[in-house]
């Protein structure tokens, strides 16, 4: 009979220890009396510590709060890099930092800022301020909605603010935060974009100096020739505002990137940037480093584009995004009428026999193939030596799914090394089926 009830209770508790072992754990949000960073890298994520499952010994910026908490807090902090994975992330709740609409609060001044899908005009239900919401048209819901916000107290906080000056009260999260922190001490800046009130702080900041950023009017509003660092990437029209950034920040420039990732290549590049090299090369006087996209067809490598971007003098590094894909995986553009590759040159106006095995090129990147464009590369560089050059081949975006193939080939220039030597794949990803390769077109019909 006791082994009887032993079974029992050992098969009743077993499913329980199981999930426990098996739920996945994670650090607990980051608190005041935590030992304080010199830098923040943030992931933002859903209820962090639901169910329980947060290590208390080990913590981490998985909340807003917390990063707002430590940027307040911490007196050494220089750099914060904050990314907001997608809506659910942080939902019901914000998506944006929980300034007080009192204002008065202060952050350290940062030195380094990234920001990734921040919502600066985003309201949170927490925000009070202006009186009870009521959500839907019913008089008793709106009645329930009223009554509920003065059962959680929120009248103490929205009589505090309507005792504020007009302008205090009308603040949106961005000017908060602009009251907070001094933007003109930021060196390095990476964000999409920013509202008008950021961009006229940061023209007159003469601090800037490195920018990722596809924002052309934050580019233009700055300072002339005071970023010596710009990259700019996945932007629509990026040849088009080509000279506007040049001519406006040419002069400083010490590195340039524009390019886009693998999976994002709308029509508006138009073969790349093969017409625009002799621009670079007229209004760039200090550019030592290039990474840009280059494209190429299925059977010979693109060594007249490698020669274009050799004839700007200054240049001694390059980072090359070779373009894997044949004609036959280019999308359809709709509105034209034809596939982009016979926009971008690449189609003999052909293509309806493509089958999923010629997706890719017939030639593949290689420490053999690399050394013959980097040579070329340096027989052809006008100016200053050629030092180095990287060619990157499929994708290397941070939406890489980890089962398509990509490589990496890194070329240096060294005395005491023989010519055959100087490139060396530095990664490389397995093979895969050609047949498993597919096109995702619901990125292009946006375009």
């Amino acid at each position: 009979m006791r082994l009887h009830a032993f079974i029992l209770f050992f098969f009743s508790i077993l499913p329980i220890g199981l999930a426990l072992q098996l739920a996945p754990t994670r650090p607990r949000p980051w608190i005041p009396s935590d030992p304080c960073p010199t830098s923040i890298t943030a992931k933002i994520i859903a209820n962090p510590c639901a169910d329980n499952i947060c290590v208390p010994d080990y913590f981490d910026f998985t909340t807003l709060e917390s990063v707002h908490s430590a940027l307040l807090t911490c007196p050494n902090m220089s750099s914060l890099d904050l990314s907001i994975d997608g809506f659910c992330s942080t939902w019901p709740d914000r998506r944006n930092l929980p300034f007080n609409h009192l204002g008065g609060e202060r952050y350290v001044d940062l030195k380094v800022l990234k920001l990734d899908r921040y919502s600066w005009d985003w309201r949170s239900e927490k925000d009070v301020w202006t009186g009870p919401e009521c959500r839907l048209r019913g008089k008793l819901d709106c009645f329930m909605d009223t009554l509920y916000w003065f059962y959680k107290g929120h009248w103490k906080s929205w009589l505090k603010w309507r005792k504020q000056p007009k302008a205090q009260r009308e603040k949106t999260n961005v000017e908060l935060w602009l009251d907070a922190m001094d933007w003109t001490a930021i060196e390095e800046l990476s964000v999409e974009s920013v509202p008008d009130s950021v961009r006229k702080v940061l023209s007159q900041s003469r601090a800037l100096r490195m920018l990722k950023t596809t924002d052309i009017e934050l580019i233009t509003n700055l300072p002339n020739n005071t970023l010596t660092h710009l990259s700019f990437c996945n932007g629509f029209h990026m040849r088009d505002y080509l000279p506007d950034i040049l001519n406006h920040q040419g002069e400083s420039l010490q590195s340039l990137e524009l390019r886009w990732h693998d999976d994002f290549i709308p029509m508006q590049h138009f073969g790349g940037l093969d017409g625009d090299f002799d621009v670079l090369a007229s209004h760039t006087s200090n550019l030592s480093h290039l990474s840009v996209n280059v494209l190429y067809n299925d059977t010979t490598w693109p060594f007249e584009t490698i020669e274009k971007i050799a004839t700007i003098p200054t240049l001694r590094k390059v980072d090359l995004w070779m373009d894997s894909l044949s004609k036959c995986s280019w999308p359809y553009d709709s509105q034209l009428g034809v596939p982009e590759a016979e926009i971008l040159g690449f189609s003999d106006g052909n293509d309806s026999g493509c089958e999923s095995k010629e997706a890719f090129h017939k030639i593949h990147l290689d420490s053999t193939s690399a050394s013959k464009m980097f040579k070329h590369m340096k027989e052809k560089k006008q100016g200053d030596e050629l030092e180095e050059a990287t060619f990157w081949e499929g994708n290397w975006s941070t939406e890489w799914d980890g089962e398509t193939s990509r490589v990496k080939v890194v070329c240096k220039a060294k005395t005491d090394l023989n010519m055959e030597e100087w490139c060396m794949v530095e990664q490389e990803s397995d093979d895969v089926s050609q047949e498993s390769f597919f096109w995702d077109e619901s990125v292009f019909t946006s375009v």
